[in-house]
């Protein structure tokens, strides 16, 4: 497979995946559920579900495109596609943990009139047959709802934060890292990013 790369040290760039390779996906307006995912017991979040790979799954690979109408409740369920839009990324998407060392990136489109968006979530690297599907909710939200703020992070990676953060809450080396790594959601992207 030839690969995109971003700025970071040679890591996999999605969103030049998907201005390249996925476009045509987001314009169908046709959801798609990855057949090798499926919902189980999380592998870090105990008592809880996650999204779990049911087979190996290639780097690039799309997990799931959802179609959703935007609305103003932010929840823990919710991506923010605008300043005020929040939607339900449906079924398997609400079961995508968070964790600070990803496999995922979440990506959307919102209608020119804001009435719909769609969201594509892209593998980032080869994931493992048992392995979790989980992407960094920092690069699509601002600010976590009032339920998850302060949520400690139990991830366990060699990048854990130690605590789940909106991007508005991260340190600024962090912030910095994001903004050049390619990961960020166009909302955020748009907004932030030129201060990096």
């Amino acid at each position: 497979m030839n690969t995109q790369k971003n700025k970071l040290s040679g890591e996999f760039d999605a969103r030049k995946l998907i201005e390249n390779k996925f476009a045509a996906l987001f314009e169908t307006g046709r959801e798609y559920v990855n057949p090798g995912v499926r919902v189980g017991e999380s592998a870090f979040l105990k008592e809880q579900n996650g999204l779990l790979a049911k087979k190996n799954i290639a780097q690039g690979s799309v997990i799931l495109i959802q179609k959703s109408i935007p609305g103003s409740l932010r929840s823990k369920y919710t991506i923010q596609v605008s300043e005020e839009l929040h939607v339900k990324p449906g079924f398997f998407g609400k079961f995508i943990n968070h964790s600070c060392d990803p496999d995922t990136a979440v990506f959307f489109r919102l209608s020119k009139d804001k009435s719909h968006a769609t969201i594509m979530v892209i593998t980032l690297r080869d994931i493992q047959r048992g392995e979790e599907i989980t992407y960094d909710y920092s690069t699509t939200e601002e600010y976590l709802s009032e339920e998850t703020t302060d949520t400690p992070c139990l991830c366990a990676s060699e990048k854990c934060r130690n605590k789940i953060t909106g991007f508005c809450d991260l340190p600024e080396n962090e912030k910095e890292r994001l903004g050049s790594s390619g990961l960020l959601s166009a909302y955020i992207a748009d907004h932030y990013i030129e201060h990096f």
